[in-house]
């Protein structure tokens, strides 16, 4: 059974049908009548998550629904309730209105929620963590169709970025020393030109790349974050420089290189996000396991060279 198993995974990935592998393995875990939140996040670590289990992946990690499956329905009717209480006392407070856009919506909730809403709430939408995360929340309005869903994904997500927002300085530090492994000529041609120091960084960490690459590519190595991987936007950075490496190094200024950065179309997503997965796949246990900013590159040479697309 394991070598009929093991040959019809490596049949379903030669003929580009991998997800169907993937799909029934979600599927066995699912069938216990309490998900294994552990096997779960597992499965995010290596695999990325049917379109059609996301939503329901994603709220059960993130803790929206319990384990227990017979629950589901109940806890999700609770879920909607407190929704609607929370929507209903903004709109009461005349903090939103019908038109008012669904991020800002959703946020101001979560901020009313955590008894941290501002009476200038403006003013304080307008902090950059906030913004982070209304950036995320509008990835997720695009990603998932029922509002409900939406803000307790986002709520979920806004706790957990807030759990390692700390850690950004240290992942910066470490995509640099992954990118002047990767690619040195790129790494210091950044250097010499004091782009290094001009890099978005922490919006690209903060806002966990939502608004640089397309939704759809983006929630790829969102499975990985939610699962509990977030270094894997160590390799998700590195990859979007050195695919636009072409471009980058003809780049002597600010504003040249954000025009850059700000071209990366849907097919370049999914370039970039497919590399740094599998990049992330390579070295992503080895940077779980040691200091965040310790990076050992790959034995070989010739798999970088052949790995990227120099756009």
């Amino acid at each position: 059974m394991s070598d009929e198993r093991n040959f019809r995974s490596f049949y379903y990935e030669r003929v580009g049908c991998r997800s169907v592998e993937e799909k029934k393995s979600l599927e066995i875990l699912f069938r216990d009548k309490a998900w294994d939140k552990i096997k779960i996040k597992q499965f995010c670590s290596r695999f990325s998550v049917p379109l059609v289990y996301r939503c329901s992946v994603w709220k059960f990690i993130l803790g929206v629904i319990p384990s227990q499956k017979k629950c589901h329905e109940f806890i999700m009717e609770e879920r909607k309730s407190q929704y609607l209480d929370l929507l209903e006392c903004l709109k009461a407070m005349k903090y939103v209105t019908h038109d008012s856009p669904k991020e800002q919506k959703f946020l101001e909730m979560w901020l009313l929620e955590k008894y941290n809403l501002a009476f200038d709430r403006n003013e304080q939408l307008k902090l950059e963590f906030h913004q982070n995360l209304l950036a995320i929340t509008r990835t997720l309005v695009g990603t998932f169709e029922d509002d409900v869903d939406v803000y307790w994904i986002a709520k979920g997500l806004f706790e957990y970025v807030k759990t390692w927002c700390s850690s950004i300085p240290q992942l910066i530090e470490t995509t640099k020393t992954v990118l002047k492994k990767e690619d040195s000529l790129l790494y210091n041609h950044l250097e010499e030109c004091k782009l290094m120091n001009v890099i978005p960084f922490n919006t690209w960490f903060g806002r966990c790349f939502s608004g640089v690459l397309h939704d759809a590519a983006l929630v790829k190595v969102w499975d990985k974050m939610i699962g509990g991987s977030y270094r894997v936007l160590i390799f998700t950075c590195t990859v979007l420089l050195i695919t636009m490496r072409r471009v980058l190094l003809t780049c002597v200024n600010y504003t040249q290189f954000i025009t850059c950065v700000q071209s990366v179309n849907n097919e370049t997503s999914e370039v970039i996000v497919s590399k740094s997965l599998e990049l992330w796949s390579i070295h992503g246990r080895s940077v779980m396991s040691s200091p965040i900013k310790e990076y050992k590159p790959a034995p070989t040479t010739n798999y970088r060279r052949k790995s990227f697309s120099r756009h």
